[in-house]
């Protein structure tokens, strides 16, 4: 699986693999802090 990944990230370019991991990292993040209090409340 990892030879996968690395043979997309060589193929579309490190920077772009990068950034997408990054924005979906954040997104989560994101997703989830605005998810607690909504499961705190409930």
């Amino acid at each position: 699986m990892l030879s996968t990944v690395l043979a997309s990230a060589s193929g579309m370019g490190l920077p772009f693999v990068a950034i997408g991991l990054l924005w979906t990292f954040y997104m989560l993040t994101v997703w989830h802090r605005h998810r607690q209090p909504a499961q705190r409340t409930a």
